[in-house]
């Protein structure tokens, strides 16, 4: 009640500070006012947003939590894409930016109605892109145990982003001359599995454990697995191997037969566990392979070398295999 009556106070106060008169107050007549407030009608363009968020970056992330992260979903399965990383982006400023650059990637494919518009989008992305990264390496850099859900999930929205907005097919394999290498894609998905190796415990033991204890326990299952004799992948491999061997190109230096030896074997598990034909094996299986593959390989695989072109090759008979549904589909 005091606070009211305070309230009221000054208020009337206020009021009796104007002189009444019939020329009416001068403290009113002398004060000047500026146009009618207006609201701009929603533009076609896409402006880029920054910390203090737009219109178009509420409608980012509007479509991230209601369309985009289905596409990164398994079907019909619990996934933390759905619940727990929304929700997680609104406390990481880096995680938010990067789900908004996803968002728009996607925005550009299937809302633009004109190239204006989709350039726009792209923009847009690149934008929130470039924010999420500057925002990402101080948070890297921390180690603190509150950050590593969010660093994890950042990192792995980078694989998606740079899978769609690659320029050709050939970049999804390899960067361009005169900096051959492994495509951009590929690296965040290396970087995953530090980050996994260094924090498997707080990663299982946080909010999103449920969902990753059954990827971790398909890859362990299929590693762990021996293919019986009439397994078709198994079939299928050694075929590979035994063509493959015969490319002079591979057989002449002794250092990359090893690599590939060991790139094989890799190949063969991810086969394995690709074989039980359910989609979380199947997204297991693809990525794991690029995730673990020796660093070796990727620098033959920038060389354009053969044998490791003919292992992609086979790779995406895995990847292919389980994308129903998924956000390759739609990109």
């Amino acid at each position: 009640m005091q606070d009211a009556s305070a309230n009221r106070l000054t208020y009337s106060r206020s009021r009796r500070a104007h002189t009444k008169s019939k020329g009416g107050c001068d403290q009113s007549s002398n004060s000047t006012s500026g146009p009618a407030p207006e609201l701009n009608a929603p533009d076609s363009q896409v402006v880029p947003g920054g910390d203090t968020f737009t219109l178009a970056d509420i409608q980012l992330f509007h479509r991230f939590t209601s369309v985009t992260c289905h596409y990164l979903a398994n079907p019909n399965e619990s996934s933390p894409w759905l619940n727990e990383i929304p929700a997680m982006a609104t406390k990481h400023l880096f995680l938010l930016h990067e789900t908004m650059a996803l968002a728009a990637v996607d925005m550009s494919r299937d809302v633009a109605e004109s190239h204006d518009a989709s350039t726009a989008y792209l923009e847009l992305a690149r934008h929130h892109h470039a924010k999420a990264l500057s925002g990402l390496m101080p948070a890297i850099t921390a180690r603190a145990p509150g950050l590593v859900a969010p660093v994890w999930a950042c990192n792995s929205l980078f694989v998606p982003y740079y899978f769609s907005t690659t320029a050709d097919v050939a970049s999804l394999l390899f960067t361009p001359e005169p900096h051959p290498g492994p495509a951009e894609w590929m690296l965040p998905l290396r970087g995953g599995v530090t980050i996994w190796k260094s924090n498997e415990k707080v990663l299982l033991d946080g909010e999103m454990g449920m969902h990753l204890k059954p990827y971790q326990q398909n890859l362990q299952e299929g590693l762990a697995l021996l293919a019986p004799s009439t397994n078709p992948s198994e079939t299928f491999i050694l075929q590979m191997i035994e063509q493959l061997e015969t490319h002079g190109d591979m057989a002449t230096d002794g250092n990359e037969k090893c690599v590939m030896t060991e790139t094989f074997g890799i190949l063969r598990h991810c086969f394995r566990v690709s074989d039980r034909d359910d989609s979380l094996a199947k997204k297991t299986a693809s990525l794991t392979f690029c995730a673990v593959a020796p660093r070796e390989f990727f620098e033959l695989l920038g060389k354009k070398r053969r044998a490791p072109l003919v292992v992609m090759a086979f790779w995406l008979c895995i990847t292919a295999s389980g994308r129903e549904g998924e956000l390759v589909d739609e990109f």
